[in-house]
């Protein structure tokens, strides 16, 4: 399927953009479930501590969507990260450097256009999840997909849990650019 958005142009005469988002959710109104996630907070500052300290990010170009009380922080609702993902991308070129962290839930759902191998879509948890009904997959955000998806090279940040199952699988623990 072909996009309508226009394919990125090289641009030569402009400093390579480096712009981090990291978005952590608790799910505290979820905890009568037993879904509450404790660390996802910790986890997101972590990412942007590494970002800045060791591979030169701005702490001005690091976006953290968090669900605390914090007024810098938004919370991270599907409408929020859907616009702070956008605004991730803005103006993306060739050799921009792009990062987005996610530290909650996920799962997989029925692919329902027939456009994925495994007939499943990946999906996030955002804060205002109703199980089973509201979900943020990657056909919610085209233009991530246009531009980072296709055109730029990526490298996933991802937090794993280590499952017993899990313990003989190898973690990479170094990143070459990022």
């Amino acid at each position: 399927m072909q996009s309508a958005l226009p394919k990125l142009q090289i641009c030569t005469d402009s400093p390579a953009i480096k712009r981090a988002l990291c978005v952590a959710v608790r799910y505290e109104h979820l905890n009568p479930d037993g879904l509450e996630l404790t660390s996802t907070h910790k986890d997101a500052h972590t990412v942007s501590k590494l970002l800045i300290d060791r591979y030169g990010y701005e702490e001005k170009d690091i976006t953290l969507l968090l669900d605390d009380d914090d007024p810098n922080h938004d919370q991270p609702t599907q409408r929020n990260i859907t616009r702070a993902m956008e605004d991730l991308v803005h103006g993306a070129k060739p050799g921009d450097r792009f990062v987005f962290h996610f530290s909650g839930h996920g799962s997989q759902v029925k692919n329902l256009d027939g456009s994925e191998e495994d007939g499943k879509d990946e999906v996030i948890w955002p804060l205002d999840i109703e199980i089973d009904s509201d979900r943020l997959d990657e056909d919610d955000l085209p233009m991530v997909n246009n531009y980072i998806l296709d055109d730029i090279y990526r490298i996933a940040i991802l937090t794993i849990g280590r499952l017993p199952a899990l313990r003989q699988v190898p973690l990479i623990t170094e990143f070459g650019v990022i």
